[in-house]
């Protein structure tokens, strides 16, 4: 009697280029999406490009008794739809193993996730065997949606725009036209419903609500602000901030959040509006603070809605938002929300509020004060401040900073191995968790951030240390002091025993302290806690002020880079090996347009290379403990 043939799935591996992170670390394209490891399954998420050759997955088989004269074809579905199939040589598979490429069947035209099993058939010699399921995290991605970010595109951010994109209601995998697509209640999906959808989703879920306080950006740096063509999103940090009840935002983090993840479902010509003045907001829902006509309520101890014509109503002095272009269309998920079915002009004449006391603080903004702007460019990377505008003169004022009257110290700097906030004597009661920490690094400056959290109160500390002159901590100072929305000063000026300049808030409820010392800029925040946020500024101003070097300089962290060997083409991977500590952390500045880093190992960084030219890769080393940066240039001549 003919015994049964057998077969099963080994290992499943994606063939392309498109790169995904975790927790800002580069997945690597070499391991399996999907694998066996001591009788467990593991799987690794994995995306392609939308408009590119159809996606394809290297599949390894393992059979016994199958026919070596026969042609075999192994098929991928879910859902009970056909996705992926491709040939499988019988030759192989009799011999014990053999590996199938498979090809997507219908490819998606827009964002596209599947997470889940897929049921695989292996077809052939006039029978069926059931390889069973595999379980896969798939993406499909708009060709230039991974732009801002050298590492990838963050999985996080796929999980949660699939989420927005599910949020609605059930939705139906099925393909008409060899296109694979959604349907909800009978109907393909398209682009106006992604669009509704993502901005009710960016605008509903909160934590984080609305910085009824100062209306101060926390997910954002603006580094030439008000110019917004050069905007760095934290999106990692924003993505944790969800689930910790105090996290508060503004518009300029909103719209940055909102233009990233429309990008990312396809609408790619999306600008970033900046509207002065705005003037009065007319009565509407505020993120995360319900109906409110008086945004900055916690400001002047009022409440979110008052009389059109209260003298202490508060206004928007300026306003930001997403601009559709193709449409014509303004999307906001900070306030209403919008959804992208607006224009212009009505979005004006709804949001803003012509009912204002008399004489208005702020005259009501018209189509004409909006400026557009490139938007976000940077994911998670310190980007410097490289100028001050006029715009930020009335914050100098406000705290009397006058960066000429700063003691001269050439070389002067701080070299501090900065210990976990926590131990600070006005922390020593205990019961704060630290719920979010980071460390970013760009070429002349890092970041440390620590989100302490105790029931509902929570405290906030970021350090930014410059590692050229103390010229970039003081621009840094001006420029987080500076964005905000309100139209006057948010600061006062701070104590004089705080470095060398400083400025304050004190609020019901919140307090915050920012100051600049040598090269090291400070900013402290808390929200519902009686704790003494000054005595913690000044544990912190102590710490560094016994860290002061005389030669900066001497205390960067050591890094070399090599540039490739043989002459690099289109479509080559190359490697630049790094020389740095292994306790130093390694970040590659790149355009991912060019170069995309494919795999990132100790002493080690591969790309491939995308066009030809003269590239440049920039190799940050970032010493996690003082925050101290090097940075090595390497040149890269592309044929």
């Amino acid at each position: 009697m003919q015994q049964k043939s057998q077969a099963q799935v080994l290992s499943i591996t994606q063939k392309g280029f498109t790169t995904l992170s975790i927790s800002n670390k580069l997945l690597s394209l070499r391991a399996p999406i999907w694998e066996r490891q001591s009788g467990k399954e593991v799987t690794r998420p994995a995306a392609f490009k939308l408009g590119a050759s159809p996606a394809v997955l290297r599949v390894r088989l393992e059979a016994q008794k199958v026919d070596a004269g026969a042609g075999y074809e192994l098929r991928g579905s879910h859902a009970g739809v056909l996705l992926f199939s491709g040939p499988v040589d019988g030759k192989a598979l009799s011999n014990g193993a053999a590996e199938a490429d498979v090809s997507l069947s219908s490819p998606p035209e827009r964002f596209m996730a599947i997470q889940g099993g897929i049921r695989w058939a292996l077809s052939g010699a006039g029978t069926t065997i059931d390889l069973g399921e595999t379980q896969l995290e798939l993406y499909w991605v708009p060709a230039d949606a991974d732009a801002p970010y050298l590492r990838g595109m963050p999985v996080e951010l796929l999980r949660d725009v699939k989420s927005a994109l599910d949020a609605p209601g059930a939705r139906t995998l099925s393909v008409a036209n060899n296109t694979l697509s959604f349907l909800r209640d009978g109907v393909s999906e398209n682009l106006p419903t992604d669009v509704k959808s993502v901005v009710e989703w960016c605008f509903s879920r909160n934590p984080p609500r609305y910085d009824v306080w100062q209306g101060a950006n926390h997910f954002t740096a603006i580094p030439n602000y008000p110019n917004f063509d050069n905007v760095t999103l934290y999106l990692s940090r924003y993505l944790a901030a969800i689930k910790q009840p105090n996290t508060i935002c503004n518009c300029y983090d909103q719209a940055a959040v909102l233009q990233y993840y429309l990008r990312t479902i396809g609408v790619t010509n999306v600008k970033y509006c900046f509207m002065k003045p705005f003037g009065y907001m007319a009565k509407t829902n505020l993120i995360g603070r319900g109906t409110c006509n008086n945004p900055f309520y916690m400001s002047n101890n009022t409440e979110p809605v008052v009389a059109d014509s209260d003298p202490k109503r508060t206004a928007f002095g300026n306003h930001a938002f997403c601009f559709l272009v193709d449409k014509g269309n303004i999307a906001d998920s900070c306030a209403g929300p919008h959804v992208g079915d607006q224009s212009v002009a009505v979005y004006v004449d709804e949001a803003t509020d012509g009912n204002t006391p008399n004489p208005p603080r702020i005259r009501r903004g018209t189509a004409a004060d909006i400026s557009y702007y490139t938007g976000v460019t940077k994911v998670n990377q310190v980007m410097s401040s490289p100028r001050e505008a006029d715009e930020l003169v009335s914050f100098k004022s406000a705290v009397d900073f006058n960066e000429k009257a700063l003691p001269a110290a050439p070389g002067k700097g701080v070299a501090c191995e900065w210990p976990d906030p926590r131990q600070a004597p006005v922390l020593s009661g205990g019961g704060w968790d630290l719920s979010y920490e980071e460390i970013l690094g760009g070429p002349r400056e890092a970041l440390r951030f620590w989100r302490l959290q105790r029931k509902d109160a929570e405290i906030s500390i970021s350090i930014y240390v410059a590692s050229d002159t103390a010229e970039t901590a003081q621009h840094r100072f001006v420029n987080l002091g500076s964005t905000h929305q309100l139209d006057r000063p948010v600061f006062t000026k701070g104590p004089a025993t705080l470095g060398q300049s400083a400025a304050m808030f004190k609020g019901t409820g919140r307090s915050r302290y920012l100051w600049v010392f040598h090269n090291v800029t400070f900013d402290l925040q808390a929200t519902n806690t009686d704790v003494d946020l000054e005595a913690l500024a000044h544990w912190l101003q102590s710490k560094a002020a016994a860290a002061v070097v005389s030669d900066l300089q001497a205390h960067l962290p050591p890094v070399d880079a090599a540039p490739p060997g043989p002459p690099v083409q289109v479509g080559d991977t190359f490697t630049i090996n790094v020389q740095a500590r292994p306790e130093h952390l390694v970040e590659p500045l790149s355009e991912p347009t060019t170069l995309r880093l494919v795999d990132e190992q100790a002493g080690a960084l591969t790309f491939r290379a995308e066009r030809t030219g003269e590239h440049e890769v920039t190799v940050v080393t970032v010493d996690p403990r003082t925050l101290l940066v090097s940075s090595k240039k390497v040149i890269v001549p592309i044929r």
